[in-house]
């Protein structure tokens, strides 16, 4: 949201240890009371990158959702 954010690294950590990716998922809202989850892999290499790249790529993911769906927030 355009200014700096802690986070923790625990599941970029965990994926590392146990060697699986990372799914993240969407909510998305439909009709009254219907809603459908989108999910999708944020990570199936993640030997490859470096420490704290996934984290970036799903609190990227993240911030896309709630700036897409503001309306829905308050």
């Amino acid at each position: 949201m355009n200014q700096e954010t802690a986070v923790a690294y625990g599941a970029e950590n965990m994926a590392r240890e146990f060697d699986m990716p990372i799914i993240a998922g969407s909510n998305l809202k439909g009709a009254r009371g219907q809603y459908k989850v989108i999910f999708t892999l944020t990570s199936g290499n993640h030997c490859k990158l470096k420490q704290g790249e996934i984290t970036k790529g799903f609190t990227k993911q993240w911030e896309e959702d709630i700036l897409s769906t503001t309306q829905y927030l308050l």
